[in-house]
């Protein structure tokens, strides 16, 4: 960790003289790309700056297995359930009407 610290401390320039010297560099010179100083999401759309495709994907990944789990659940219970119910003895036969 002392190494790092080192490192760091031995540094020419303070931040503010860094940024002093970019600031100068690009008033004085005509022929630097201003565009290198704007930001890469200028160019995105608003979904893809918000990443909601991202979010969508992940969503869909995680929610695709718990409706499939709930799913089988639901039918797993719903057979139990029709299992356990009495069977109607009436059911199948004719009655007879006066």
């Amino acid at each position: 960790m002392e190494e790092i610290s080192i490192s760091f401390k031995d540094i020419q320039n303070s931040p503010l003289e860094t940024a002093v010297w970019w600031t100068e560099k690009v008033i004085r010179s005509s022929d630097f790309d201003l565009s290198l100083l704007s930001s890469l999401g200028r160019n995105q759309t608003w979904y893809i700056r918000r990443q909601l495709d991202v979010w969508l994907f992940m969503l869909v990944l995680i929610a695709t297995p718990i409706m499939a789990l709930l799913f089988f659940i639901f039918k797993i219970v719903s057979k139990m359930a029709s299992k356990s119910r009495p069977s109607d003895p009436t059911k199948g036969k004719k009655v007879k009407s006066n």
